[in-house]
């Protein structure tokens, strides 16, 4: 049986997308790959064969397909839905060969530590200390880049004595809610950075603009700091969440631990879900001190 059927593009099936998707840079990247298979003129199968060595699309593009059989599913065409499912399921997408992870140098994390400890402490200028507390928040939390340029004053939040950083479900990856124990260093310049914050502003970080900073735009900003700090190399901030997590490792935190702090929905090395409460959270991430 053929089952290398067709998506149509419509209005309708965009719009079903804009609101079955949690997150509007997940429809944003889906109407692109959406896009670029419509301009193709390929079939589904043929399309996913020209971009199978850019896993990223293959990955959304595969997503795509298999919500395209929701929405006719969503329609009453269960004919169709079975069909797209299927046509989801024959989209291979070979799996990279596993790396070891790259994490921050010894001399990477002492100068950019203290680099920034200087600067936040002494600035009196917002737009100077703003980029230096995204890096601190990298560093010292765990985040993803999107969930922290994204952070709000309310997000930053007391319970039970600590001070933690609340990712709500409009930032998480996935549509997913965490709670992360805010680490003493980093409090300790968020104090600091809070002083300089504008009253009647609501997020963290915002370039001169008063605009948000994107995970593109950011990337010019971060090179300045490294080649003024004479790093000689462009330090991706997913790196940062490598270097806690592999470092929280080393001093003995648990795996289950590090998977609530960094909001992973699997965890590999563990058959059970160890249970861990925000001080057990709080003892892990002070664990870097």
């Amino acid at each position: 049986m053929n089952i290398d059927k067709k998506i149509t593009i419509d209005k309708s099936f965009l719009n079903w997308l804009k609101v079955n998707l949690r997150r509007p840079l997940t429809y944003k990247q889906y109407s692109y790959v959406l896009q670029r298979y419509a301009n193709s003129g390929l079939s589904v199968l043929e399309f996913a064969s020209s971009i199978a060595t850019k896993k990223k699309f293959l990955t959304q593009f595969k997503a795509c397909v298999k919500l395209y059989g929701k929405y006719m599913r969503a329609k009453g065409d269960i004919k169709k839905f079975t069909a797209f499912t299927i046509l989801a399921d024959s989209i291979y997408i070979q799996k990279p060969i596993r790396r070891e992870p790259s994490i921050l140098t010894d001399q990477e994390r002492l100068t950019l530590s203290e680099k920034i400890k200087d600067i936040i402490y002494n600035t009196e200028d917002y737009n100077e200390a703003v980029i230096y507390m995204i890096i601190a928040f990298l560093m010292y939390s765990g985040l993803r880049i999107n969930e922290c340029l994204n952070l709000t004053k309310q997000m930053i939040q007391t319970q039970k004595n600590t001070t933690i950083i609340y990712i709500t479900k409009d930032i998480g990856k996935g549509g997913k809610e965490r709670i992360i124990p805010m680490n003493n260093k980093l409090l300790k310049l968020y104090e600091q950075f809070e002083r300089l914050i504008p009253v009647n502003q609501d997020f963290l970080f915002l370039n001169r603009h008063g605009k948000l900073f994107t995970r593109h735009n950011i990337v010019y900003p971060l090179k300045k700091v490294y080649q003024k700090f004479n790093i000689p190399r462009y330090i991706h901030p997913h790196i940062y969440r490598h270097d806690l997590a592999t470092r929280l490792l080393r001093a003995g935190a648990s795996v289950a631990w590090v998977q609530r702090i960094l909001g992973h929905s699997k965890l590999e090395t563990l058959s059970v879900y160890a249970h861990a409460n925000i001080t057990d959270l709080q003892k892990a991430i002070n664990l870097l001190e």
